[in-house]
Parts: structure tokens; C-alpha cells; sequence
């Protein structure tokens, strides 16, 4: 689902918004292929260029070591660098950490869009997502959380 944060940051085009929305969207969508990818294409399908979205690598090597550890860092380094090999070397250790489940209907959990109201369902468990008056997803505290961490990160340095 393609949250109204993304569709007001790609209709005025601020990149840095699109960027912090889809960095913040990998917390519930740790393999990037629900919500984050949903949006990352509504981006490009809405004018913006895959070479706008991502930027220039830092050159910061990237290891390929799949633990949830890697995984937090290769995560964190998307708020200072948002780079194509960064979101790629993600997609690769998400596939071996957090593999798609079967249920119990011989179904493959993790993105089931089967979702009514205020409850979003992967595999066979349901969670509260909380919603503000339109029926948009609350990720201001998140996106807040992410703000924070990039300014301990610049400023502790």
C-alpha cells in the first residue's frame, strides 16, 4: 500500500522525504518486497528516476555477512548514503534472514494484502497499526526516530 507521506513527497518532488519514507518502511518491511517496494515503484511510475531516488555509493564497503547485526548496519547506512548497492545488498541478506513462511493454507506468508481496517496480517498473525483520521499510517514517530539517529550519528562524530 502506497502511503500518502509518499505520494505528497513524490508530488513535490523532495527526494530527501522519499528517501527517509522508504528507509523508514524497511522497519516493517524487512525483506523490501511489500510496502517498500509498492512505494519505490509508485515513485518511478510517478516521474521520479531510479537515478534520482538513489544516490552516488560512498564507496563504503559493504559486507555480504548475513547477520541481523549487518543487516541494522546496512539499514542505518541508507539514512547518510541511500545507494542502489546498499538497498541490493540488503534485498540479499533479507532473503537468507527472514525467508517468506509457509501457513497453515500452504500459502506464502509475509505479504498477504488481505487486510481490513486498522489490522495487517502476515502469515497467520495480526497486528495493530495505528492510523490517524484519514486512514494513514502513522510513521511520523518513526521518520522522528530516524531524524534523531542521523543527528547523534553527524553531531557524536
Amino acid at each position: 500500500m502506497v502511503t500518502d507521506n509518499i505520494k505528497k513527497a513524490v508530488a513535490s518532488k523532495d527526494l530527501f522525504s522519499i528517501r527517509s519514507y522508504l528507509t523508514a518502511l524497511v522497519i516493517t518491511d524487512k525483506t523490501l518486497s511489500g510496502n517498500f517496494k509498492d512505494c519505490f515503484e509508485y515513485c518511478v511510475e510517478n516521474g521520479i528516476l531510479e537515478s534520482e531516488i538513489y544516490e552516488p555509493h560512498n564507496g563504503i564497503e559493504l559486507s555480504d555477512e548475513v547477520t541481523k547485526e549487518n543487516y541494522k548496519t546496512l539499514w542505518g547506512g541508507l539514512n547518510s548514503n541511500f545507494s542502489r548497492e546498499r538497498v541490493e545488498a540488503l534485498k540479499k541478506i533479507a532473503i537468507k534472514l527472514y525467508p517468506p513462511k509457509i501457513d497453515s493454507n500452504n500459502n506464502q506468508g509475509g505479504n498477504n494484502h488481505n487486510t481490513s481496517n486498522n489490522d495487517q496480517r502476515c502469515g497467520n498473525s495480526a497486528r495493530h497499526v495505528r492510523t490517524d483520521k484519514d486512514g494513514n499510517k502513522l510513521i511520523y514517530a518513526i521518520v522522528a526516530g530516524v531524524a534523531v539517529l542521523i543527528g547523534i550519528v553527524l553531531f557524536a562524530g
